[in-house]
């Protein structure tokens, strides 16, 4: 089985659990990161043995990345999940999706004009 490229977008706490929870998925393959904080992206990526990115921009125009997964602060959310999907990529994102429940309606109406899967992390309070 071919394996699909992976691009982390936030290299914070919740981004080492993404990495490790790689292992119990062959099939993905983490391929590259981006941080606003590029020393943060560079220590991550450098103990994961992945390609650091400069921006979002430059992790989106490496074709490999099939699926962004969003681990940003909330707030870019909606922003970073957008511009993955403009770019046609698939997302995952950490919750919430936005932080309105409107800009959740625009991501979701784009990933299905474009015929890309969207998801966000279950919420974990009753879990």
């Amino acid at each position: 089985m071919a394996s699909i490229g992976v691009g982390f977008v936030g290299c914070g706490y919740v981004a080492d659990f993404y990495a490790k929870t790689m292992a119990a998925h062959p099939q993905l393959k983490l391929l590259g990161v981006t941080d606003r904080d590029a020393d943060r992206a560079a220590r991550f990526g450098g103990h994961h043995g992945v390609r650091t990115h400069g921006s979002l921009g430059q992790l989106l125009e490496d074709d490999r990345v099939s699926i962004v997964v969003n681990l940003t602060n909330p707030a870019s959310h909606f922003e970073v999940s957008r511009a993955a999907l403009e770019a046609g990529r698939h997302v995952y994102s950490e919750k919430p999706l936005a932080m309105e429940m409107g800009q959740a309606r625009e991501l979701a109406d784009e990933a299905r004009r474009r015929g890309l899967l969207l998801a966000s992390a279950p919420c974990s309070v009753l879990g």
